[in-house]
């Protein structure tokens, strides 16, 4: 037996035992070669060191082929061509995985086959002074260890009283005991928040009691606890926001008295509440949503007719002092706003007029500052939530199912460039009924988060009312709610995701597990996944939330069937031992190649 061995089919071989071929050097298998990159002096001698990167390197094995006949000889040289040639059967353009059992550890290395197959000295049964050369691209060896982690499936979540959050690990956990109603039992809800300039959680929503400490409507979560925003209201907020500067917190909704003051519908939060304007404030019918402008313009939308006395059909904007938006929006409430990248304030809702001019709007707009233009010809049904891309795409969510004046099919969500609309996969929601009442998109990771009245995401049935969407598939939020509870706003910062939503209980969300790699290299391991003997499961997505890979899953698994994911470089298999390779039941945008350790 030699030092050498070559992985096959049958795994790995050994090359004297099974091919006939010992191998007596091996040069090349040093060090690596290393470059050192400088840039050179532009009036001076000599260069500035940049950094020192290791190149790809070649080795030889040299060696005997040996056989019992010359017709064993020639069998072995076939067999040995099959395992290392790049054409070989089942992997072409594929490395040859090299191992080396002669030192403290078994080595391991790929390594594409260069030449060395042409024929040597061949002498009765023996072939003299082979050397197969190979080329190693990846110019280090990994030391051959495993090691295994049962990963936690699910976890349950006591106190999942109308928020939630899930950490930068992934964990999903109650903030304190939630918000909740002392009297009204499961009755309430969260409808706003937002993250200030530091890390405190602003929130609103049906409920009064934050931690167990007296709160009407409004909370603050400084990270460990609840603390009361001092405000007596007779209605929470429907939208929050912070000015530009980061420094005043906007709250809009349809009270008409905070602190018993008569600040109706709009108000503004710096340590304590005060209306916005001198004026008497919004009527009572209300504002349902807000949104700076890149010149601290605030602008407000919603179901009103005047403010501070001002005639101002259901949009308006203050700047020391309230404006109209030319004629404002006619025929239905305005749901939400949003700024653009470029500057432009979006609405959505339920008008189909807008502006002065009265020209068609049918439920989507964009303000230019001076005047109301059209979005890619509206939605069919009314928007409810808007929200903006980094690359400025607007996505729209309702309970339409086509968009433009194509009609193009779209289920309960798009997007558009403002001339022409996309659907984003199949969609949300599989009922007429079903509706998406709330978006965010999350910068940081790309990420658009859809809430409201749906059970399906894509194809994928989902066991909670929240979807996310990755820019090629759709896959559930990873929590499931107490009593099938609607998340009714998100927020995302500091590498933390919030939920708000309409019930209290205990949730279940997807387990999370540390799995530590000891080695010095990054690793590719192998994940299984078994279903319970007793009766079926869904597999949903397998996340690192260290690197930030995901991989996700359209797989129901039958009974007992168990599935095999393997990652290692020269596999990214993915099999049943029911169905065989299903390596179709992973869906778009699935970080497949780079998931590591």
């Amino acid at each position: 037996m030699s030092y050498w061995q070559v992985a096959g089919s049958a795994g790995f071989l050994d090359l004297e035992t099974i091919f006939g071929f010992k191998v007596t050097q091996q040069p090349g298998q040093g060090m690596p070669p290393v470059s050192n990159i400088s840039s050179t002096y532009g009036l001076l001698d000599g260069a500035l060191y940049q950094r020192t990167r290791t190149e790809a390197k070649q080795f030889t094995l040299i060696g005997t082929l040996r056989g019992s006949t010359v017709a064993d000889l020639h069998l072995k040289r076939k067999n040995l061509i099959s395992a290392i040639a790049p054409d070989r059967a089942g992997s072409p353009g594929q490395p040859v995985l090299l191992r080396y059992t002669g030192g403290a550890s078994t080595l391991q290395a790929s390594a594409f086959y260069r030449s060395g197959m042409e024929l040597g000295n061949v002498r009765a049964r023996t072939e003299t002074n082979i050397s197969f050369a190979f080329d190693q691209f990846d110019p280090y060896w990994e030391k051959v260890t495993s090691s295994s982690a049962t990963l936690t499936t699910q976890q349950t979540i006591s106190n999942a009283n109308r928020i939630l959050q899930r950490a930068a690990s992934g964990g999903w956990g109650a903030l304190g005991t939630g918000l909740q109603q002392s009297t009204g039992g499961t009755t309430g809800t969260v409808k706003a928040m937002v993250t200030g300039s530091g890390t405190s959680l602003f929130v609103s929503g049906i409920f009064n009691l934050a931690g167990g400490g007296a709160a009407c409507m409004f909370a603050k979560w400084t990270g460990t606890a609840w603390s009361s925003m001092g405000a007596s209201v007779n209605d929470s907020a429907a939208a929050l926001v912070f000015d530009p500067a980061g420094t005043t917190l906007y709250a809009v909704g349809g009270w008409n008295t905070i602190n018993g003051s008569a600040i109706l519908g709009l108000a503004k939060w710096n340590g304590t509440w005060s209306r916005i304007s001198a004026g008497s404030g919004v009527n009572i019918l209300g504002v349902n949503t807000m949104a700076f402008g890149n010149d601290a313009t605030l602008y407000i939308g919603g179901n009103f007719t005047t403010v501070d006395s001002v005639t101002a059909s259901r949009v308006a904007q203050y700047n020391g002092t309230w404006t109209a938006m030319d004629g404002g929006l006619i025929g239905g409430v305005v749901n939400s706003m949003v700024r653009g990248v470029d500057g432009a304030i979006y609405a959505t809702g339920a008008f189909t007029t807008a502006g002065s001019a009265g020209y068609s709007a049918c439920r989507v707009v964009k303000w230019t500052g001076t005047a109301w233009t059209t979005v890619a010809s509206g939605v069919a049904n009314p928007g409810n939530a808007a929200a903006i891309g980094t690359d400025g795409q607007l996505y729209i969510g309702g309970g339409f199912v086509s968009v433009g004046a194509s009609s193009v099919t779209a289920c309960r969500v798009a997007k558009t460039n403002t001339v022409n609309w996309s659907p984003l996969g199949l969609g949300v929601g599989n009922t007429a009924t079903a509706n998406v009442d709330s978006l965010y998109y999350a910068a940081s990771t790309n990420l658009l988060y859809a809430g409201g009245n749906f059970s399906t995401a894509g194809s994928i049935p989902i066991p909670g009312t929240a979807a996310v969407w990755n820019g090629a598939t759709w896959f559930p939020l990873d929590v499931t709610l107490p009593g099938g509870a609607s998340v009714l706003c998100f927020d995302y910062a500091n590498s933390l995701l919030t939920i708000g939503f309409t019930a209290s209980g205990t949730a279940s969300a997807a387990g999370v597990t540390s799995v530590t790699n000891n080695g010095t290299a990054a690793t590719y391991p192998i994940f299984t996944a078994s279903a319970p003997t007793g009766g079926s499961t869904r597999l949903y997505q397998f996340v690192n939330y260290t690197t930030g890979d995901a991989i996700y899953f359209n797989l129901a698994l039958n009974a007992g069937e168990v599935v095999t994911l393997d990652l290692r470089s020269r596999a990214k298999t993915f099999t049943s031992n029911f169905r065989g390779n299903i390596i179709g039941t992973i869906a778009p945008g699935s970080n497949v190649t780079s998931w590591k350790l």
